[in-house]
């Protein structure tokens, strides 16, 4: 994957095709959870945010360990959304 990091919103665009696989970078991943906590907590449908930070959060340990010690309050709306649909 090329070490550029794309922005919100062109990942955003990227999302829109179904059929494209995305392979997020840790920082990508953790601007569309966060990106991904806000419109949860909004009442906002993000199946294909979701798919992606999952693809990403199963696979990287670091972002996995990273999360985890932040306490962040966007991951625990997040992993409680997630967990009821």
């Amino acid at each position: 994957m090329d070490n550029k990091r794309r922005s919100l919103w062109q990942l955003l665009l990227l999302l829109k095709d179904p059929r494209v696989k995305i392979d997020l970078s840790c920082d990508e991943c953790y601007d569309l959870l966060m990106y991904d906590a806000d419109l949860l907590a909004s009442g906002v449908e993000i199946e294909a945010l979701g798919k992606s930070i999952q693809r990403h959060l199963t696979t990287c340990a670091k972002c996995q360990q990273d999360l985890i010690k932040r306490g962040d309050e966007a991951l625990e709306r997040y992993i409680k959304n997630k967990d009821r649909g």
